[in-house]
């Protein structure tokens, strides 16, 4: 009886093991699937008082005009250039932030510089596209958001725009 009793039990917690493991591999798939269709959302302006919801048709397609400032760029400016457009199609990027990004990857103060000054982003859009991205994962109250989006590197301007976007 012992040994019955011994491999029921052995049984069960093989049973659970593989449970669990399906559980951890659903939820590491459900992630994945989450953030492909999070990054391809689709903001559209909408100011109708009659909703809360900040949508933007937001032209976040930069990587078109930048064949037209490359022609007297250096490599890296085209680089920082090109990875600045990258992070601006993603959206919710402050000046500074995408400043500290480009840093890190380790472009020169110099190719940062030509980077920002000719990516031509609406820091205002970028303000309101994180507020809404920031909305769209948690709750926020206005307190909280203003002070992430502050963190985040916007100015005060640009959260007072991004509030009253996203219908704070």
């Amino acid at each position: 009886m012992k040994e019955m009793t011994n491999n029921t039990c052995k049984r069960i917690l093989i049973l659970l093991l593989i449970a669990m493991m399906v559980i951890v591999m659903s939820m590491f798939t459900a992630c994945g699937d989450s953030t492909s269709s999070d990054s391809e959302a689709d903001y559209s302006t909408s100011t109708d008082e009659s909703t809360d919801d900040y949508t933007d048709d937001y032209d976040t397609d930069y990587e078109e005009d930048v064949d037209e400032v490359q022609s007297d760029a250096s490599l890296g400016e085209q680089n920082a250039l090109g990875s600045a457009l990258s992070y601006l199609e993603m959206g919710g990027f402050s000046e500074s932030g995408l400043e500290d990004q480009l840093d890190y990857e380790g472009f020169s103060s110099d190719e940062i510089a030509y980077a920002i000054d000719n990516c031509d982003a609406d820091w205002d859009e970028q303000a309101a596209i994180c507020a809404q991205n920031y909305l769209d994962t948690m709750s926020f109250s206005r307190e909280s958001l203003t002070e992430q989006l502050d963190y985040e590197g916007f100015s005060s301007s640009q959260i007072d725009y991004a509030l009253s976007a996203v219908g704070y």
